[in-house]
């Protein structure tokens, strides 16, 4: 285990309000009980992330937390194999509805200086908070 940032995306950009309801729906419970949370919707601004997935326009679920969910994508979708509580065959039925239409991206392989306008660059990036929807 170790801690990590990623950006979840999705492979489509007509996908991506669907993802934030689906990631709503896993709930704010699993996703505290694993150490990793969506923190914000960020949409990029500019191409200035140095990664191909992150290009204006895009948008992605900023992630932080454990590395040992966001690692895997049945994970980050809500699904613990090895979890009783989140692995009914309604959760695993539902988060294979998603798993190939998402990218997971990890912090270090974008540039993140412009995301966070850090080190004095020009920030490329809007970011909304991240909400669950409360039952």
């Amino acid at each position: 285990m170790g801690y990590q940032e990623s950006y979840i995306t999705t492979k489509k950009k007509k996908d991506f309000d669907g993802l934030v309801k689906y990631i709503q729906s896993v709930g704010e419970t699993y996703y505290s009980d694993y150490w990793c949370n969506p923190v914000e919707i960020i949409t990029f601004t500019d191409n200035n992330s140095c990664h191909p997935q992150l290009k204006k326009e895009c948008k992605a679920i900023y992630f932080t937390g454990e590395r040992f969910t966001q690692s895997n994508k049945a994970r980050i979708l809500g699904y613990m194999s090895d979890d009783e509580n989140y692995n009914s065959e309604q959760q695993k039925s539902a988060m294979l509805e998603w798993l190939d239409k998402i990218n997971v991206i990890f912090t270090e392989d974008v540039e993140p200086d412009y995301i966070w306008g850090e080190n004095g660059m020009t920030k490329t990036a809007i970011h909304e908070k991240f909400e669950f929807i409360v039952k």
